[in-house]
Formats: C-alpha cells, structure tokens, sequence
C-alpha cells in the first residue's frame, strides 16, 4: 500500500489544502509580477534648452554657469567628485582662466614627496 493511502482524511484535506493555497499564491505572485513589471530602458527627458551647451558651442553666460558650480560645490560635491576633471576644462566653458585660478588656490592637493621622502 502506499505510504500516502496510509494518511488519516484529514491529512489529506490538509495536504491538498496547503498545495491548492501554495498553487493560487503562485498564481496570484505570478500574474501580479507581470503586471507590474517595469520597462528597464531608461529613457532621458526631452527638454527645451534655451541655450546651446557643449565645448564646441559657445557658452552661455558666465553667471549663470559659475552659480551652478557653486552650487555643485555646495550640494552636488558632498556624494559626487570631479576628481578627474581637470580645472583647465572649466576655462571658457563656465568660468574665466582667473577665476579657476582662485578656485583651484581654494582646494588642497596632498603633493609628491619632498627631497626627504615626506608627503607634503
């Protein structure tokens, strides 16, 4: 005899009631997940520009630009470095060539060894 046979009915009822409940719970995660599953492209928002941007295209006004990097320096710096960026980049693009001379006096920059081998 098989061993399942072997069970009391209210085994059985309990057994198949836990596999019928197991099965809908799947169905119901199964059929919710495809119904909210998100589209995984991103896509970037056209905007409107009022001035055009980039190396190759004449800035816009110098103001406006050095208020956004004050304010990158001020928020955006906290979580995100320009570490790589060099300052000679910023130099007609949002700020003039003695203005990214005093903010690169502003910053500190850990040298080379001196003639002893310290760290300056």
């Amino acid at each position: 005899m098989a061993k399942w046979m072997a069970f009391s009915v209210a085994k059985k009822m309990a057994l198949g009631s836990a596999g019928a409940l197991a099965g809908i719970g799947g169905a119901v995660a199964w059929n919710l997940d495809q119904e909210v599953r998100a589209d995984l492209t991103l896509h970037a928002p056209h905007l409107p520009w009022s001035r055009p941007l980039g190396p190759t295209r004449q800035p816009g006004p110098m103001a406006a630009s050095g208020g956004g990097y004050q304010v990158y320096k001020q928020v955006c710096a906290a979580c995100h470095s320009m570490r790589y960026l060099a300052f000679r980049n910023l130099v007609g693009v949002s700020h003039t060539e003695e203005e990214v001379k005093e903010i690169a006096m502003e910053d500190q920059f850990l040298d080379g060894p001196d003639e002893s081998g310290e760290m300056s």
